[in-house]
């Protein structure tokens, strides 16, 4: 292995980054400069990419609290202080919305945290003593869909298939209709796996017997 396998990316920060990071050193030098710090120390171990995240979501920071507090250092910032931010940052337009979607929210305030809890554990003179963002602060995580239905909605679509006359649905009812021929359950039942053991689709006829693939 080579050394330049061994030593990470180098990160490379844009040229609004440097405009900005000039604008926030002169009105809150100190504030600046530990941020900066911390994004010099990311280098060592995280990826360009999130460096680049980690760079935007602190600008964005210093750049409230500059236009919002009399802030100085970090360690300056209270529990208030956070509260105010997350009221602004969740009324802020989103990309795809008209305010910012709960998961940006969830990964800047997150990223913030973490900005937070490094510099206690490293001991850092502009630490605070307890970190000012709760894990309550931050939206949860958004529900993955379900990958398979239970059987009480397994019923609920048939019902609508039929009431609706969809074909593929209400055929799949006709071929399946009981436990013994692959009547859906939370386990395995998947509509598209579901095959019936002779028949050009599968099915000869409402009474045949149905096979279930893996």
């Amino acid at each position: 292995m080579s050394i330049a396998e061994v030593l990470p990316e180098p990160w490379i920060p844009k040229n609004e980054s440097h405009r900005e990071w000039a604008v926030l050193s002169a009105e809150a030098p100190q504030l600046a400069a530990t941020m900066r710090r911390y994004l010099v120390q990311l280098t060592t171990f995280l990826a360009p990419r999130s460096v680049d995240v980690a760079d935007s979501t602190l600008r964005q920071l210093a750049r409230w609290l500059v236009a919002e507090t009399d802030v100085a250092v970090v360690s300056d910032i209270t529990r208030t202080h956070v509260e105010d931010y997350k009221v602004w940052l969740a009324a802020q337009p989103g990309c795809t919305g008209p305010t910012l979607a709960k998961n940006t929210q969830r990964q800047r305030l997150r990223m913030i945290r973490i900005f937070f809890e490094r510099l206690i554990e490293w001991d850092w003179p502009e630490a605070h003593h307890r970190n000012p963002i709760l894990h309550g602060d931050i939206p949860p995580r958004p529900e993955p869909l379900p990958k398979f239905l239970s059987d009480e909605d397994a019923a609920k679509l048939l019902a609508a298939a039929k009431a609706h006359r969809l074909p593929a649905i209400a055929w799949w009812s006709r071929c399946c209709p009981g436990p013994a021929c692959g009547q859906p359950s939370s386990a395995s039942w998947r509509p598209t796996q579901s095959r019936c053991a002779t028949g050009p689709t599968g099915c000869a006829s409402p009474s045949a017997s149905c096979a279930t693939t893996a």
